[in-house]
């Protein structure tokens, strides 16, 4: 074999294997972001639900997401920033206590030159309501999902999503506001309606960051 196609085969053959055993940087942090834009498309199905059911004790899980576009320290490098929501209501239909609502957020940042992402997760904060507001489109705003507990409680959650765009004093300081609307109607196997609920939460992301800002939760309205 040639000296110098040996030395190329040599090289694509390194250069592949430190590809397939790069690590997944598990100790890796974020790298604070600024100057994002708000990607153009968003995902055509940005949401998701689920619910499971153990007993009387009912879990729903509410996920959406939203793309950025951030500049990086190289010129022209373009990272990927994928900013998902989770939202949590835990309940019990065994008894009285009212719903239970945990928040999060997990934000993925590609670089297009790297194989994998870096992924962070961030804990629920203070969430500022920025005016004024614009309407944006969401792919997917309504998901629906029925259960029955072990108690014949037969319940069926909605969650219908609005997505705005607001801005603040600074022209820079963008913010997406995203309320989500769950509504329950619970009944008895005989499809006798025992309740019908609404409760919105409001969760804020900085745009400029590509941030996860936090949620709020509001009491529940008996239908």
């Amino acid at each position: 074999m040639k000296p110098i196609l040996y030395f190329v085969l040599t090289a694509i053959f390194i250069f592949t294997a430190s590809l397939l055993v790069q690590p997944f940087n598990t100790g890796a942090q974020l790298q604070p972001l600024s100057q994002c834009r708000i990607s153009s498309p968003q995902p055509i199905d940005a949401v998701e639900m689920n619910t499971v059911v153990i007993g009387s004790k009912v879990k729903t899980i509410h996920v959406e997401k939203h793309l950025f576009d951030c500049p990086a320290n190289v010129a022209g490098l373009i990272l990927k920033a994928d900013v998902s929501v989770i939202i949590e209501k835990f309940e019990d239909l065994s008894g009285t206590v009212p719903p239970k609502f945990t928040f999060e957020s997990i934000t993925c940042v590609t670089n297009p030159n790297l194989v994998l992402p870096i992924c962070q997760q961030f804990p629920r904060v203070s969430t500022p309501i920025n005016q004024p507001c614009v309407a944006s489109n969401v792919g997917s705003p309504i998901e629906m999902n029925t259960v029955t507990t072990s108690n014949d409680i037969i319940k069926t959650i909605k969650a219908e999503t609005q997505v705005f765009t607001c801005s603040g004093p600074d022209p820079a300081d963008i913010r997406i506001r995203d309320i989500t609307t769950f509504t329950d109607i619970f009944e008895n196997t005989a499809g006798t309606i025992l309740k019908k609920s609404y409760q919105p939460v409001i969760c804020v992301i900085d745009a400029w960051q590509a941030k996860f800002v936090g949620c709020r939760t509001f009491a529940p309205n008996i239908l």
